[in-house]
């Protein structure tokens, strides 16, 4: 059965709800992959066929890193790195919506955080 228009906007009026406002995206951006920790919320995104990674400091309310990235799938689930910048940012978005994903920023430990999207299963 094919959902009507009316089940696309209360889906999608839902799922805008769900994610905070300095997560959301415009309709040119389709997101991947979005984790929220203690201190950061990190959002995967495509726009014009490029994969991006976007960091939030939560704390200070104010984006720091909106850059290409790298996407690497692994058996665990997906890997994603700043392309440029002079700080390594990675995000790991496991497969196993029972394990959180993990924010490593530079040489600190990994923060961990909640999964509010993720990709279809890697099936590396």
């Amino acid at each position: 059965m094919k959902a009507s228009p009316i089940h696309g906007f209360l889906a999608a009026t839902l799922l805008a709800a769900a994610i905070p406002a300095y997560a959301q995206t415009s309709n040119a951006e389709r997101t991947l992959a979005l984790c929220k920790s203690p201190n950061h919320t990190m959002r995967v995104y495509v726009l014009d066929g490029v994969t991006n990674l976007r960091a939030y400091d939560r704390k200070n309310e104010g984006v720091w890193l909106n850059t290409a990235a790298l996407r690497q799938p692994n058996p665990e689930g997906y890997d994603y790195l700043n392309e440029r910048g002079e700080v390594q940012v990675k995000l790991f978005v496991p497969n196993s919506e029972d394990l959180a994903c993990s924010i490593t920023i530079g040489d600190n430990p990994p923060e961990m955080g909640e999964v509010l999207v993720r990709e279809p299963s890697s099936g590396d």
